[in-house]
């Protein structure tokens, strides 16, 4: 389950972010994506 959120968070949260300008969030979610991915 916890795994399937983080899966959300980056396909769709890390687009409406850029889409939003939030680079800050963005860059955030972008760093929980390459961790999440190294696992």
């Amino acid at each position: 389950m916890i795994t399937e959120m983080i899966s959300w968070l980056c396909f769709v949260k890390a687009s409406f972010l850029c889409k939003e300008d939030k680079k800050i969030q963005t860059h955030i979610v972008k760093k929980i994506c390459k961790q999440y991915k190294k696992r």
